[in-house]
Formats: structure tokens, C-alpha cells, sequence
């Protein structure tokens, strides 16, 4: 999948979950290129706190660093009925389901 395959409007939330990095910068300024609008998750964050800001940002994707913040992320999908993909900054790799790699974007 490509990054113009995501169907991202502009106005449309994108979260990023993920501590500072490289790929960090790279989404943050597609979403603001394609224009979107960044809900930042701190690294910090539990899942609970994730959810929260997912759900009421109405994020539709959600970029993450790691595994280990794609499954606090996969945990609370069922919940989030805006949240489509799930792009992974960390080589996974196959991708599947709502989960992409970053290199495949």
C-alpha cells in the first residue's frame, strides 16, 4: 500500500504514537502536506490514554514506532470505529490487515 492508496482528505485525523524518530518527522509532514491533521500520542502513554486520544480525535490512521505500541493500538480497534490502518515505523515483516509497514507507504 502507498501512502496516496490510504485515502487520506484533508481535515481527516492522523495519529502518531511513537517516540521522536526519523519516520516521525517523514509522517508528520505527509499529514500536514496532505492536509490533515496530527493528534500526537505520547510515548508514554498507556492504552487507556492511547484510546482516549484516538477516539476523540476521530483519528482514521494511526502511525505507531513499534510493536510494542501496534498492539496497545490493536488492543482498542474494535472500539475505534474511525481507525482503518495502522502503519508501523519498525520492520514487521508481512503486513496484515489493518497493519502496514511504514516501508511499504
Amino acid at each position: 500500500m502507498k501512502y496516496e492508496e490510504i485515502s487520506m482528505a484533508a481535515h481527516d485525523k492522523v495519529a502518531i504514537f511513537s517516540k521522536n524518530r526519523y519516520e516521525w518527522w517523514v509522517s508528520d509532514l505527509a499529514i500536514i502536506s496532505g492536509g490533515g491533521v496530527n493528534a500526537a500520542i505520547y510515548p508514554t502513554s498507556s492504552m487507556a490514554q492511547a484510546r482516549y486520544i484516538l477516539e476523540n480525535s476521530d483519528a482514521k490512521f494511526c502511525f505507531v514506532g513499534t510493536k510494542d505500541y501496534m498492539q496497545k493500538v490493536l488492543n482498542v480497534q474494535p472500539l475505534l470505529p474511525n481507525l482503518k490502518e495502522i502503519v508501523v515505523f519498525d520492520e514487521m515483516g508481512e503486513s496484515a490487515g489493518s497493519v502496514i509497514s511504514f516501508k511499504d507507504v
